[in-house]
């Protein structure tokens, strides 16, 4: 019943790591994998923590914001905080690494939150934990490290719309919980898709694009 909870996004990124990433990348993948998984049980406790922070909107729309502080907004930001604990954010590298291997990072730290969430769910198995958080999880691995480098590269006033953006798409993926309790089933189905075909679009450039032979790791 939970096997695509918990196995989805590591079996994913193992499709991703050896299907995909050039071997020069091998031991950069490694260590930010490794980094990764150790960065995934602090940042779990934290958002548990965070989430616990706001009172149950259960019954209203408002609870998108529930599910946007509990689940959508720490899992899109502490690993990149983790990350730039273990390494600065502006490194520089050729082509698209960074976005491989923040790619790799983020996989790590939220492919053991399958495990964490069917615990903390196991009460209440439904289409939301069974299908549409793995892919959101997903979703969130593969699209935050293509955003942040659409972001680092931006200027100062197309950042703030870069964060907004975020901001407003994470309030509707948050909706789609309220909406499947509603029994608009369908609209979050929907919504799960589109954010799921946008974040593959985004994305697919710089994880299935090579680099040349002569890169430095680091």
């Amino acid at each position: 019943m939970w096997f695509f909870l918990v196995l989805s996004l590591p079996l994913a990124l193992t499709h991703a790591v050896y299907s995909w990433f050039p071997s020069v990348e091998t031991e950069s993948t490694k260590r930010a994998l490794i980094r990764g998984l150790v960065s995934s049980f602090p940042i779990w406790f934290l958002s548990r923590f965070l989430g616990s922070l706001l009172p149950s909107m259960a019954g209203s729309p408002l609870f998108a914001f529930n599910e946007w502080f509990d689940r959508i907004l720490p899992y899109s930001l502490l690993p990149l905080l983790a990350y730039a604990f273990f390494w600065r954010l502006d490194e520089k590298m050729e082509g698209d690494r960074l976005q491989r291997k923040l790619t790799a990072f983020y996989a790590a730290c939220l492919g053991p939150f399958g495990f964490a969430e069917m615990t903390r769910n196991e009460l209440s198995p439904d289409l939301y934990s069974l299908v549409l958080l793995p892919i959101i999880l997903l979703v969130i691995a593969t699209s935050m490290p293509a955003l942040f480098r659409l972001w680092q590269g931006a200027w100062t006033s197309r950042r703030v719309v870069i964060g907004i953006a975020f901001s407003v798409g994470g309030l509707v993926l948050g909706l789609s919980r309220w909406l499947l309790l509603a029994r608009y089933w369908y609209v979050a189905i929907a919504i799960i898709a589109v954010a799921a075909a946008l974040a593959w679009l985004r994305a697919r450039p710089g994880l299935l694009m090579r680099p040349s032979a002569k890169v430095t790791l680091a």
